[in-house]
């Protein structure tokens, strides 16, 4: 076994003892800035890259956004924010191109404002 993948796997069976409220038995082995270092280190280990499309993905997802623009059908916008791919289930309602941002009215009737260059796909 790598000596890296066995210390992540120490850290993060120690981690799963530490909780945020500061648990008796665990909560005297670390100092609070080392717990909340660990925390961010954890939480960064699910980070995702900003994914890079290629032409003919931006050519998909292009003809994709003009057809359900014209067809108000309810569709799932994947996009990157806050570095994760989330999704949004509403239906298109504009694309401004100049300011080059997509409305998208959610489930609730609520206008939600995204970039254009944050889209990642647009599905049914």
């Amino acid at each position: 076994m790598d000596i890296s993948i066995t210390i992540t796997l120490v850290v993060y069976n120690i981690s799963k003892k530490i909780s945020l409220d500061n648990n008796k038995k665990w909560g005297g082995l670390f100092l609070p800035e080392h717990r909340d270092r660990l925390q961010e280190w954890l939480f960064a280990q699910e980070d995702v890259p900003r994914p890079i499309l290629s032409a003919d993905q931006l050519d998909e997802l292009n003809h994709a956004l003009h057809r359900h623009l014209m067809d108000h059908r309810p569709v799932t916008v994947s996009f990157y924010r806050d570095k994760r791919i989330q999704q949004l289930q509403g239906i298109l309602h504009s694309c401004d191109v100049q300011t080059r941002v997509l409305v998208v009215y959610d489930s609730d009737y609520e206008a939600v404002h995204l970039k254009l260059g944050d889209v990642v796909s647009i599905t049914e």
